[in-house]
């Protein structure tokens, strides 16, 4: 992926922000977003609500208030990965289970690396690339150009490779052949013709069975991704 005159200024501007004054400025835009978008607002605290009836209002609130500020994290950071290399990366990320990963690659079919929205999932497939080896990272493509070109830029400046979900089948067996890691994240909503219901929160939702497809065709070891943390 190439970067293009836009995506070079973007990374330049933020990059040039020390990271603690770019947090703060990426959290305090995050929350004003929380108080402007009252229907983004109200769905996390409706989810949120069901998820734990037994919690108070204001208890929900920080919960959601909590999430809005870990996604300006997640936002604020991503301007540091492409200065990251196999040397430096432990100063900012903490990996645990990586001999795991080593073990599954022994067996010669690929590794099938889930993970969810939470944390900063970002920089989990970064550590992944820079600990071990660049993996191939399912996404949903971004609706906006700028973003789009930003995002996967920097998600595959370390190696590792950005595949577009839809009929992307084929594409992952291949890489499953050569013994690759695919990275897929499966906590999203799917349609019930795609997906199956199971009990989350105690309320069922619809999750795509991709991934189990996937370790019993081709026997893949399936591991939960390695944990990354911003310090």
């Amino acid at each position: 992926m190439k970067k293009n005159t836009s995506t070079s200024v973007v990374l330049a501007v933020f990059s040039a922000i020390p990271r603690n004054v770019r947090r703060k400025i990426f959290i305090a835009l995050f929350l004003l977003f929380y108080h402007v978008s009252p229907r983004r607002r109200l769905i996390a605290i409706h989810n949120l609500k069901r998820a734990f009836p037994e919690k108070n209002i204001s208890d929900i609130i920080l919960i959601a208030k909590g999430t809005y500020r870990n996604m300006a994290i997640v936002a604020a950071d991503f301007f540091d990965i492409p200065k990251l290399t196999p040397d430096n990366f432990p100063d900012l990320i903490d990996v645990e289970g990586l001999e795991h990963c080593l073990k599954a690659l022994q067996k010669n079919k690929g590794v099938l690396m889930f993970g969810a929205h939470f944390s900063n999932w970002e920089l989990g497939a970064i550590a992944l690339s820079l600990a071990v080896k660049p993996s191939v990272v399912i996404y949903r493509p971004l609706d906006n150009s700028l973003l789009e070109n930003l995002v996967t830029w920097v998600r595959s400046c370390t190696g590792n490779m950005p595949l577009a979900k839809d009929f992307a089948m084929r594409s992952m067996l291949r890489h499953l052949k050569k013994n690759d890691i695919l990275g897929i994240l499966i906590d999203q909503n799917v349609s019930v013709a795609e997906g199956v219901f199971v009990d989350f929160f105690g309320q069922p939702a619809c999750t795509t069975t991709g991934l189990a497809l996937l370790a019993l065709h081709t026997g893949a070891p399936v591991l939960s991704r390695l944990c990354a943390q911003a310090q």
